[in-house]
């Protein structure tokens, strides 16, 4: 998902406060409170139960670097600063120079240590510069091939539009369906486009039943880059004309790119859509009839946003750096732009590149094929077939020793009867045992009991 602006964009910070400067300095919970507490609850040390109470501090705080320092000054210091906040932006542009500053770890090292550390630093020079080289190579080579797959994609929109036509053989019956029926054969490919973002699941959902008229007028889908040294690229929707539903020929939404590798959102824009009246379709009309005796008769009504995939157009706005924005408030909008760039992102990766495998579902089939079945999925198959198969071979040899034990137990009974001088009849269960083991499959011949001798 793309990265929203540096954190100066999307402040959350409210009028800074003596605790906030105190952390904004890395002095964290130590700086003292308005009452001078010093951080730390009054009456410290340990409670009825004896239990030892939890200091009053803040996450991230270094009891050694806050060793030693005066905590009165710093209060008085920072009191000074507190209403005025031409001091306190001062304060904070001189603290935020020294992020990044050394931290005096490297310089304590060994200075052989630090030698090889600095040799390392001249590798990962080289390594930076070659793929600096990569990224321009790769620029280089996506242009060159975008400029190949233009002709294609030309030639695609004059198929759909109907403007190139290609020959078509009829197949046994085509012709008297045809002539049944009574009807021409349509121009181009209706409802082309329509039907390929619709069979893709992340952008079926942006779809209502309202927008399908107006996307039937669809007729073309287009991406390019931004130009010169900008950042980013447009996606631009063509639409027949005129339509029923709005007079823009081109509906465009521009992705404006801070850093293209790790994808960082600098600003979206969408084209204002020139609704026709009474066809803005991110809108609803609701109406509600006046009270019973009132002056006027006429109707209420009010306009409310509602779903529509023209939503898209209108994309989420990155507030200015002056801006403040509550925490639940930047993360709403984190969302929004994740989603926004998510949809974006298909269009450009997926939908433009095979728009005839969406048109058909074939493009539908391989992501579902991909997302179902997985190698982490064949070996949970695997290890169901072998604990089946485990199952099975239990139960087996559980039956065959069952069997095995009546037979033994029987030929017991015999040989104690004979000695006793009892007549015996041979056979019996051991027969009975003979013909389960006839019953069984031929595959399992050789695991068949033999009928035992009687002494």
């Amino acid at each position: 998902p793309p990265r929203l602006p540096p954190p100066h964009h999307l402040r959350t910070t409210d009028r800074p406060t003596m605790s906030g400067l105190g952390n904004m300095a890395g002095l964290g919970s130590a700086l003292p409170a308005r009452d001078g507490g010093g951080g730390k609850k009054k009456g410290g040390g340990s409670d009825k139960k004896g239990n030892k109470k939890q200091e009053d501090s803040e996450e991230g705080e270094d009891s050694d670097f806050t060793e030693g320092v005066d905590q009165k000054e710093v209060m008085q210091a920072l009191s000074q600063l507190n209403g005025n906040k031409g001091l306190v932006s001062a304060l904070q542009q001189k603290l935020d120079g020294l992020v990044g500053s050394s931290s005096g770890f490297v310089e304590s090292l060994h200075y052989k240590v630090r030698a090889r550390v600095e040799a390392l630093g001249g590798l990962q020079e080289t390594h930076d510069e070659l793929f600096e080289a990569f990224l321009k190579e790769k620029r280089e080579l996506d242009q060159r091939y975008r400029a190949l797959y233009q002709p294609l994609y030309i030639k695609r929109a004059a198929i759909v539009k109907g403007e190139e036509d290609v020959e078509a053989i009829a197949e046994a019956g085509d012709l008297e369906e045809e002539a049944a029926a009574g009807d021409e054969a349509p121009s181009g490919i209706p409802d082309f486009w329509l039907m390929a973002m619709r069979n893709n699941e992340t952008l079926e959902e942006q779809i209502t039943e309202r927008d399908d008229p107006a996307l039937q007028h669809l007729v073309d889908i287009t991406c390019s880059r931004l130009e010169g040294d900008q950042k980013g690229f447009i996606l631009d929707f063509h639409f027949a004309q005129p339509n029923p539903y709005f007079s823009n020929a081109v509906l465009s939404k521009t992705y404006n790119m801070i850093d293209e590798e790790d994808p960082m959102l600098e600003s979206v824009e969408g084209t204002e859509i020139q609704w026709l009246p009474g066809k803005n379709l991110c809108v609803k009309v609701l109406r509600k009839k006046p009270k019973k005796g009132a002056k006027n008769a006429k109707p209420i009504t009010k306009t409310e946003q509602c779903e529509s995939f023209f939503n898209f157009f209108s994309p989420p706005a990155i507030p200015e750096e002056e801006d403040d924005l509550e925490e639940e408030e930047a993360e709403a909008l984190q969302d929004a732009m994740e989603n926004d760039y998510e949809i974006g992102m298909m269009f450009k990766e997926k939908i433009i590149p095979d728009a005839v495998s969406w048109f058909t579902g074939e493009a539908n089939q391989e992501d579902s094929d991909d997302e179902d079945y997985d190698d982490d999925d064949e070996d949970d198959v695997h290890q169901a077939v072998s604990r089946i198969q485990a199952i099975i071979r239990s139960r087996q040899a559980r039956e065959q020793y069952l069997r095995l034990r009546k037979v033994t137990t029987s030929l017991q009974e015999r040989i104690a009867a004979r000695a006793r001088g009892e007549d015996v009849m041979d056979g019996g269960d051991l027969e009975d045992y003979d013909n389960e083991d006839e019953d069984e499959d031929d595959n399992n011949d050789n695991d068949r009991g033999q009928k035992p001798s009687v002494a």
